[in-house]
């Protein structure tokens, strides 16, 4: 089994951050995500901060959430109505349900996408990484 952790750098949070040969793989399998996206006609955006589409981004840790992930990002402007509501205590109000489920709803659409392009991938979330597709194998060659 050989090591995938790099202890001379760290990833983001000053975890061990995997090696420049699994950073490269990753970011070829987070290329082909983009790819396979965009090619089905959704938007992809590769940065944290953009306009609504599915947010492909390589986490460098070395331990099991290290990999590529995908997810939907909703508008801006639904994002600040549903912080709106935080902030008023509206905890009901339905468009808070409404993100969650266009979140979800959009979340199984890009996963069916990536699954009928041939990667293997699953659904995921934790304490630590909101819902979100985890990509676990990219597509046969």
């Amino acid at each position: 089994m050989s090591d995938t952790s790099d202890t001379s750098d760290a990833a983001p949070g000053g975890d061990p951050r995997a090696t420049e040969e699994v950073l490269a793989a990753r970011a070829a399998l987070a290329d082909a995500v983009d790819a396979a996206l965009r090619a089905a006609g959704l938007p992809v955006l590769r940065e944290e901060f953009g306009d609504s589409g599915v947010q492909v981004w390589v986490d460098a840790k070395a331990d099991a959430l290290g990999g590529v992930y995908a997810r939907w990002k909703i508008s801006a402007e639904m994002n600040q109505a549903v912080i709106a509501c935080v902030r008023e205590r509206r905890m009901d109000d339905p468009l808070i349900r409404r993100r969650g489920e266009v979140g979800a709803a959009m979340n199984e659409a890009v996963l069916r996408v990536l699954v009928a392009s041939g990667f293997g991938a699953d659904h995921f979330a934790d304490d630590f990484v909101s819902p979100c597709v985890r990509l676990t194998a990219g597509p046969p060659r």
